[in-house]
């Protein structure tokens, strides 16, 4: 609709233009334009350039509004989606919670005898996308929990985190 309206006001301000410019007494699509005197001339040249003007705008705005915005890339593209994380809502933040010195392990499944893939260091913040009744763990505070959750990595059991509770801070694991 914009675009149409903008081709329309674009071609009526260019006719006047022309008015405005030489006079009159051209032809346009078979028709011939009547000679017109000075004042009126002026004022078809002032209302042309309005309307080639407002036609340049509303066709620049047409075209912006349909120009895909481009999302911005990161040089690390991270590892490759897990289909078992849902996509939404976004990950929670948290603290891993563990004696100085010392690191939460990160399990490839939600037990503690599953192999390790990676430990976080105490005081580091790690994002947690799901959560899941595993193993019942009991830290070195002596909490225990069942709870784990899914990082970008493998699992980490609730006890190891500050959450700032006892109950899940994400969606369950699909």
């Amino acid at each position: 609709m914009t675009g149409t309206l903008s081709v329309v006001m674009g071609g009526a301000g260019v006719v006047l233009l022309l008015v405005g410019l030489i006079g009159g007494g051209f032809t346009f699509s078979g028709s011939v334009m009547p000679t017109v005197g000075r004042g009126p001339r002026v004022a078809c040249f002032a209302v042309g350039s309005v309307l080639l003007l407002l036609a340049l705008v509303l066709g620049l705005a047409d075209i912006g509004s349909k120009i895909p915005q481009a999302e911005p890339r990161s040089s690390d593209p991270g590892p490759p989606p897990d289909p078992s994380v849902s996509a939404a809502p976004a990950p929670f933040v948290a603290s891993v919670l563990v004696p100085a010195g010392h690191g939460a392990l990160i399990y490839s499944d939600p037990l503690s005898t599953a192999p390790t893939v990676g430990q976080v260091n105490s005081g580091v913040s790690i994002n947690l996308f799901c959560s899941v009744q595993g193993e019942y763990v009991v830290n070195s505070q002596n909490v225990g929990s069942t709870l784990w959750y899914r990082t970008e990595t493998g699992y980490v059991p609730d006890v190891n985190l500050n959450t700032g509770t006892n109950q899940s801070v994400t969606v369950a694991c699909q």
